[in-house]
This record gives C-alpha cells, sequence and structure tokens, in this order.
C-alpha cells in the first residue's frame, strides 16, 4: 500500500485490519487511530450527503419553476 496522500493515509490506517506491521509504531498508531478516524469518515459522510441534499433541493425547486 503507498499512500499519496492524508485520504490515502486515512484509507490505509482504517482498513489495515490485521495485515502485519514491521515496527510497533505503526501497529499502536492504527489501534488508536482508528476510532477516531471511523468517526472523522461518519462526520465527512454526513458533510457529504447534506450537499447533496441541498443540490437536490435546488435543482428540484429550479425544475418546478421553468
Amino acid at each position: 500500500m503507498i499512500p499519496c496522500n492524508l485520504v490515502g493515509l486515512v484509507l490505509t490506517l482504517i482498513t489495515a485490519g490485521l495485515s502485519p506491521q514491521r515496527s510497533f509504531l505503526m501497529a499502536f498508531v492504527e489501534v488508536v487511530a482508528s476510532g477516531i478516524l471511523r468517526i472523522v469518515a461518519l462526520c465527512f459522510h454526513w458533510i457529504c450527503y447534506d450537499r447533496i441534499e441541498k443540490w437536490h433541493n435546488q435543482r428540484k425547486g429550479s425544475s418546478q419553476s421553468s
């Protein structure tokens, strides 16, 4: 796995599961960060769905006025 940016690093940490680690530090970071990153991911999903809902409502409103 080669994370290219912050999102790639976060995905690597979230999906690591039980993959073998070469360093104790990285294994510790994965265990500690998994709960925090889950909360961040849920917030990210919430923001994305909110934007989609706003776009849908805006588009729905513009099609009714035409």
